[in-house]
């Protein structure tokens, strides 16, 4: 029966993952991940989900969302091309701890796991012994291992000398050829690195063929003189008991009587001693030089002993002191220790011979020290007589010479007797080595020795640096240190000097401004062998970026479109990296803007960076680049209907300019000299002789551009006889403006022409209308299916021109193909999708719609898992019945296989552990004296606390204790995680924030106790940044501005210094004020740290505020000036930053910039407001800039000269002069109304006085009437008489008095002059009459037009009764026709 249980707990546990579908997490491109690298792991799943965990150890790392990313910034997740089952985990800068279990889990419940194993090293090589350098006593072997940090195992080898030959590790020592230098090379075979560490083995050997004398140990012996003594021990010595112990735990089985052996309940023992004799120095015998110092100690074991030696010299103390030594003295000496408690004393004795030699002299000479490579002597003198005597170096014989004759294993050295004399010896070595350095002793057989320390002087060589190169590059700020070294002994003297200087360098070198780079030469010098060496130095520091500035020396600048223009960004820096950033970008220290386009306009940012800094240090600096182009004039309409107004009514026309900077419009026509500025302007009460061509002009300084549009007023004839004809005029949008129609349907436009004159002339005009693309009608934004069927997605739209559709399914970002696009009329267009069902069909499917007008218009369909028919009655539709009775059954069934296995399972489990099953009095042992309810208990903290808070990087060890017997198992968890932590606890980092669970767990008893401690890791202050980013932020006045100091940090205190304080991370600036603006330091410290961490950081806040006129002046006296004189214009602003000045005025369509502008020669005409306008681009009142305009007035040299008027209002004086061209010709019938018409410029207001000159009487005018501040016209209506003919009218200028002085000779020549008029007047009557009879009409056809005629070919005069009348014959220009007013006969 178990195996069904088995069977039955296999469903169990494996149904939740075959319902929840597959993970598989992987790592890519490797199964390994680098340290310090990046790695990725690829999650691939199978079912559907929208939450994704990517875990580390059990704890969320990073959480996806429908493919959208929340995690720290080492990690980042997603999905791979948008695809939902294919998602990635980056993580960046791979620590140790990464080595470890990694998952991914959906909301669904499907999970996968892979362990990521980190793979670093070679790093920290070092030996075992724990030292460079190794001396080894031959035929002792010694092993060395060499070991190094990496995952996996590195590979270990060792080389010797640099051979090729490859030796084990670790490496085995013991002979003297091993002695030399070997190489510890450590190998990552996977990552292919090495690291290289040397070791110095030096192996000390003995020459056993050689005979020395030395100076001991030598021979031991005993005394008395034998190898075995038998010894009587009287004792008793020192007790012990056995067990050898001091105290013991007896576990009483019954109050049984304690006796002692023997039966005593003290005793007394006496230690006796003195136990066996030694020597300080342990020897038999001892050799001492004549004159010098010896002590030799008595050494035993013993309480209370009485010493006596007893020789030569005695003494009754341990120590036999034998001081300045003399030969008489050598001999055997007896040392004997006897125990004063004994009553039968005990005594131990022994001997030691002492040997007395003479004092030998040994010096160098010439010189104390030797010279390495040269040849050196070593005098020795004896003062006994020895046979032999042995030079030896290190103790070990170099030369030995009997007799004065020498013998030597070495050419290197000879030995002999000065002029033969056996008490004067000599050494000759030739070819000193450093190895010479050291003691050297000669040696007689006799016994008599002396030694010196020979020195060996060299240098210098081997000059080196270190850091070991002879080109450095330093980085400014960071001091850099070069040291000079060389082989010399002594130390020899060291020198810097750079380029040549003399003067003299400290060592070691310090580098750290840039003014340090140049050559360097240290100089090496011996002070005692006068010898030195030189050698270079080539020092770069690389410094800067400093503070940036452009070539043109300005924050922004103004270009006009088509020009070029470089910009250069200068800084002191070697060496930097230059980027521009912007519309246009440059990796180049220069900006070269090439044919400059609009679009190019805006902010550019030029960013140097020193390519040497490890933590680059980065100046930027901004620049705003402003395109000027010439003025396109982008539409020009006026509201009357198919450029026809009704006489009387008002016309408004309106003219859109696209320029920078902005233009002045002025506003012409063809029936007007008048001009009128503004982009709106209203032509009041129209008259019939408006008619004509109407012209905006834009002018911006940079260039002008001109658009015209004509208008024709419908009026009715002035004389029956006059026939008007009318024109229909078409454009097609190319050189005319285009009127902007209300969007609807392409339709038809007809223009249709009545003149009440003939039939009805029509013509018609097509008329497409560009507009953004939109729906039409309703969109159906579901579309329901099964899998397997074919859906159809439609979108019906309107638009022109053409759209162009793009299909994209929205759960792959893949873009589909659509059926073909279908044009439904001028104007419609509807694109389909047609998709056969599988599985990932199902979801948004996005079609974005653009025809390059407006913005590109998107919308969602989406395509739902069903049948495609919606309402229908499902008890209707075939087969629900049976389907419905077969799904309840389905699921009868499976409630009832769920709580069968419900029921079973809790019955297996009460069958094998009963609710009141007990454990056998057995199962465990029992002590009596041990409370039952002993361990886990007491369950507490070291340090003893519950809430403990830790310094990140101090670590801080917390040990869970509790009272157990035996012992029990302590464990830690973190935040409920099932990762297990060693116990004690170590904390030091921020990511160790939480709560850990310590769980003692009693293994025999099965008992537990858990008890929570919080860890809270302070930590940061980080690097500091702002909210926003920048180190200088521009705040316009009035404004409210936050700035926020940013940094990760666990708990700060924040403190911001500068014009305005706070002690928050933010700093409120609310409706700044320009006194607010200055620089601003943000620090922030951890109120934890006993020596507080701070770190500050600075931005330079400026207040910028809109243009304030504080004066405008000019030189005129009075605003007044003589004609034909120089005029200054000052206008002076306070704004920031600084503003654009532009000067203009209404008698001109030109501006000037600047703070102080001339004009110059000033005419009459110039007379008017001057106006001062200033722009920083920053609003005022809703405006953006400040105006103040100030009236001139001209005085005009020709009448008035200087003017002492110094009232207000300002008047501008100048003499009368004719506006315009003067019609001195008027010409009408007898008994007709005539109205002659004079228009003058003058101020102040002039006096007309008309004069008929036949007759010299002065006639009344007509009132005067003020056209404008400075324009006057008069006029002097009369019916003609015949003598008004004679010769004329002429008007008369203000204050003439020529009449009066030719008044005669005006009387002769009116009088020849009339007669010749009235003759010239009768002909011409009389040749009219006779081609022309008074009855005689024109035909029908007659009033056609005559485009092409000459003034002179008129049949018909104009009438000029009226100077409107006059004006209406026009001559206009471009494809406006002529058209006049026929007269009948």
């Amino acid at each position: 029966m178990e195996y069904k249980y088995i069977l039955i707990l296999i469903v169990i546990v494996y149904l939740p993952v075959l319902i929840t579908g597959q993970y598989t997490l992987r790592g890519v491109p490797e199964s390994y991940a680098v340290l310090g690298e990046n790695y990725r792991l690829q999650c691939d799943v199978t079912d559907s989900l929208s939450v994704v965990d990517f875990r580390r150890n059990n704890i969320v790392v990073c959480n996806m969302i429908n493919c959208g990313s929340q995690s720290d910034n080492r990690y980042k997740c997603g999905c791979i091309n948008n695809n939902n089952k294919q998602l990635y985990l980056n993580i960046s800068n791979i620590n140790k701890q990464d080595d470890t279990t990694w998952s991914c889990r959906g909301n669904s419940g499907g999970q996968g796991s892979t362990t990521v194993s980190v793979y670093y090293g070679p790093e920290n090589t070092r030996f075992n012994p724990n030292s460079d350098n190794i001396d080894v006593i031959e035929g002792k072997s010694q092993s060395v291992n060499c070991l190094a940090d990496c995952n996996p195992d590195c590979n270990i080898t060792w080389s010797k000398d640099g051979s090729t030959t490859i030796l084990n590790n670790p490496l085995s020592l013991s002979t003297r050829d091993q002695t030399g230098s070997y190489n510890c090379t450590v190998k990552h075979t996977v990552l292919n690195k090495q690291l290289t560490k040397q070791l110095n083995v030096q192996i000390y050997c003995r020459d056993e063929a050689i005979t020395y004398i030395s100076d001991g140990p030598d021979k031991l012996t005993f005394s008395p003189n034998v190898t075995s003594i038998n010894i009587i021990e009287d004792g008793p010595d020192k007790l012990t008991f056995s067990p050898n112990v001091t105290s013991i735990n007896i576990i009483e089985a019954g109050p049984d009587k304690i006796t002692f052996s023997p039966d005593v309940t003290s005793i007394n023992i006496i230690e006796d001693g003195p136990d066996k004799l030694t020597f300080s120095s342990d020897v038999s015998s001892i050799n001492i030089i004549e004159g010098g110092d010896q002590t030799i100690t008595c050494l035993t074991d013993c309480y209370e002993c009485n010493y006596k030696w007893t020789g030569p010299v005695s003494s009754s103390t341990k120590d036999l002191v034998l001081t300045l030594i003399k030969r008489n003295q050598e001999g055997n000496y007896r040392c004997e220790a006897t125990n004063i408690k004994n009553t039968n004393p005990k005594t131990r004795s022994k001997s030691i011979q002492v040997n007395v030699h003479c004092q030998y002299t040994i010096i160098g000479v010439p010189e104390s020290y030797a010279v390495l490579g040269e040849k050196y002597t070593l005098q020795c003198d004896v003062t006994d007589s020895p046979s032999s005597v042995e030079f030896r170096r290190n103790n070990i014989a170099v030369c030995n010479m009997i007799n004065c004759g020498s013998s030597s294993t070495d050419n290197r050295y000879k030995c002999g007797c000065i002029n033969n004399n056996n008490k004067t010896l000599y050494l000759n070595i030739s070819n000193i080595n450093k190895q010479d350095d050291t003691t050297w002793s000669c040696r007689g057989n006799s016994g008599g020795q002396g030694s010196t320390t020979v020195t060996v002087y060299y240098g210098p060589a081997k000059i080196r640096f270190n850091p070991t190169s002879d080109n450095i590059d330093v980085i400014e700020g960071k001091t850099q240190s070069v040291n000079c070294l060389a082989d010399c002994k002594p130390d020899c003297n060291i020198t810097w000097s750079k380029d040549g200087s003399t003067k003299i360098l400290n060592s070691p070198l310090s580098l750290s401004a840039r003014d340090q780079t140049g050559s360097y030469n240290c100089t090496v010098k011996h002070t005692v062998l006068n010898k030195q060496l030189t050698k270079q130095l080539n020092a770069q520091i690389y410094y800067g970026p400093d503070e940036l500035t452009f070539s043109l020396d300005v924050t922004r600048i103004n270009i006009t479109e088509g020009r070029n223009q470089t910009i250069a960004c200068l800084t002191d820096c070697y060496v930097c990296n230059y980027k521009w950033t912007g519309p246009v970008s440059s990796s180049s220290k220069d900006l070269v803007l090439t044919g400059i386009k609009r679009n190019q306009e805006g902010n550019y940012r030029c960013e140097a960076t020193n390519i040497k800094n490890t933590i680059s240090k980065t100046r930027s600096k901004f620049i705003q680049v402003n395109v000027h182009y010439q003025p396109e004039i982008t539409s020009m309409t006026s509201d009357a209907v198919t450029d026809e107004g009704d006489e009387g009514s008002d016309v408004m026309f309106n003219c859109n300019v696209n320029s920078k900077p902005v233009s002045t419009i002025t506003w012409s026509s063809s029936t007007s000299t008048d001009t009128n500025i503004g982009q709106q302007w209203t032509l009041t009460q129209a008259k019939c002789q408006d008619t004509g061509i109407y012209t905006c002009t834009a002018n911006n300084g940079i260039g002008q551009s001109t658009s015209k549009l004509p208008l024709n007023i419908r009026c009715k004839s002035i004389f029956s006889q006059y026939t008007i004809i009318y024109t229909c005029t078409t454009n097609n949008g190319i050189g005319q403006s285009t009127t902007k129609l209300p969007l609807n349907s392409r339709s038809i436009y007809t223009c249709t022409t009545n003149n009440g004159i003939g039939q009805t002339t029509t013509k018609s005009l097509p008329l497409s209308i560009r507009c953004s693309p939109r729906i039409n009608g309703d969109l159906k934004d579901e579309v329901m299916n099964r899998l397997g069927e074919e859906v159809t997605l439609l979108i019906d739209v309107i638009a022109y021109p053409k759209p162009s559709f793009k299909w994209i399914q929205e759960s792959t970002g893949q873009e589909l193909t659509p059926d073909t696009t279908q044009q439904l009329a001028i104007n419609n267009y509807s694109s389909s999708l047609t998709v056969t069902i599988q599985q990932s069909s199902f979801g948004n499917y996005i079609v974005t719609v653009n025809n390059g007008i407006g913005d590109d218009k998107s919308y969602t369909i989406k395509i739902i898992d069903g049948d495609p028919i919606t309402k229908a009655d499902p008890n209707e539709q075939p087969g629900y019945q049976e389907v419905l009775g077969t799904g309840i059954g389905i699921g009868i069934g499976i409630s009832a296989v769920i709580v069968i296995l419900v029921l079973l399972t809790i019955f297996i489990y009460r069958k094998h552990y009963p609710a009141n099953k007990k454990l056998p009095n057995e199962s465990y042992a029992t002590f009596s004296n041990r409370n039952p309810e002993d361990g886990p208990e007491n369950i507490r903290f070291n340090p003893n606390s519950d809430n403990i808070d830790v310094i990140e990087g101090k670590s801080q060890s917390v040990d869970c204790l509790a009272d157990c017997k035996p012992d029990c198992n302590i464990t830690w968890s973190k935040d409920g995680s099932t990762t297990i932590l060693n116990n004690p606890l170590s904390l030091s980092t921020r990511d160790q924030t939480g709560s850990y669970n310590c769980t003692v767990k009693h293994t025999v008893l099965n008992k537990q106790l858990t008890k929570q401690l919080n860890v809270q890791i302070y930590y940061g202050p980080d690097k500091l940044t702002f909210s926003p980013d920048i180190t200088s932020v521009n705040i316009i006045e009035g404004r409210d501005q936050t700035i926020s100091c940013l940094t990760d940090c666990y708990k700060c205190n924040y403190k911001w210094t500068g014009p305005i304080s706070s002690s928050t991370k933010d700093l409120v600036l609310t409706q700044i004020k320009r006194n607010q603006e200055g620089n601003y330091r943000c620090e922030a410290t951890n109120i934890k740290n006993t020596n507080p961490k701070t770190r500050p950081k600075y931005i330079q806040v400026n207040v910028h505020y809109p243009p304030y006129i504080t004066s405008i002046t000019s030189d005129a006296v009075n605003n007044e000036i003589d004609e034909g004189s120089d005029v200054i214009f000052n206008c002076n602003v306070d704004s920031k930053p600084v503003s654009t000045i532009t000067w203009s005025s209404p008698t001109s369509t030109d501006t000037y910039t600047g703070q102080q502008w001339t004009l110059t020669q000033a005419k009459c005409q110039d007379t008017g407001i001057y106006t001062c306008t200033a722009n920083n681009g920053i609003a005022n009142n809703g405006i953006g800039q400040s105006t103040t305009k100030l009236p001139l007035n001209i005085r005009s040299n020709s009448s008035i000269g200087q003017s002492t008027t110094k009232s207000l209002p300002l008047n501008i004086r100048c003499s009368p002069r004719i506006n315009g061209d003067l019609k001195d010709e008027v010409m009408n019938r007898l008994g007709e109304e005539v109205t002659l018409l004079i228009d003058v410029i003058a101020y102040p207001k002039p006096s007309f006085k008309w004069i008929q000159e036949s007759t010299g009487q002065e006639l009344t005018l007509d009132t005067t009437q003020q056209v404008a501040t400075n324009n006057y016209i008069s006029s002097l209506t009369f019916t003609i008489q015949q003598s008004s003919f004679d010769p004329g009218t002429k008007p008369i200028s203000v204050e003439e008095t020529l009449y009066k002085e030719c008044l005669g000779t005006g009387i002769g020549i009116g009088i020849g002059i009339s007669v010749m008029c009235l003759l010239l007047v009768l002909l011409t009557i009389f040749i009219y009459r006779k081609y022309h009879p008074a009855n005689k009409k024109l035909p029908e056809e007659s009033y056609a037009t005559f485009s092409n005629r000459i003034p002179e070919d008129r049949t018909y005069e104009d009438l000029n009764t009226r100077p409107e009348v006059n004006d209406n014959n026009q001559h206009n220009s471009g494809d406006v026709k002529e058209y006049e007013n026929l007269r009948g006969n």
